[in-house]
């Protein structure tokens, strides 16, 4: 697989580096990471756990995406999301702190006629 060009680089690795508080999540593939992009998982991981946001390496056989991937969150603002749905979470038996959430997420798919998916948009900071 070729390595994509710096602009592209920089496209694609740009909506994982916008996780913050308009964005509360974010993931990239590890294909994506390693073979596209270029770029050493741990890393990366480590440079946004250096802005205070939190990491988690899930690998292909713990994840729904195919290669497995890294999630990036802002904790705070991923809670903040999850405490103003609490509601359809509980009903839905999603998990309701961050942590547990983004496991939830990295794991099983979620299509969009699930009624969970409009805060699964809001965590990916798509309103």
């Amino acid at each position: 697989m070729a390595v994509a060009n710096e602009q592209t680089r920089q496209l694609v690795f740009g909506s994982l580096a916008a996780v913050g508080n308009a964005k509360p999540v974010g993931y990239l593939p590890l294909a994506t990471l390693e073979k596209h992009l270029a770029m050493d998982v741990t890393e990366v991981a480590d440079s946004f756990e250096k802005r205070g946001l939190k990491t988690r390496v899930f690998l292909a056989n713990e994840c729904c995406i195919n290669s497995g991937a890294l999630y990036v969150y802002d904790p705070s603002a991923l809670q903040s999301v999850l405490n103003a749905a609490s509601d359809v979470l509980e009903r839905n038996k999603w998990p309701i702190s961050a942590e547990l959430f983004v496991d939830r997420l990295a794991k099983f798919w979620t299509e969009e006629s699930d009624p969970v998916y409009p805060v699964i948009q809001r965590a990916f900071g798509n309103s």
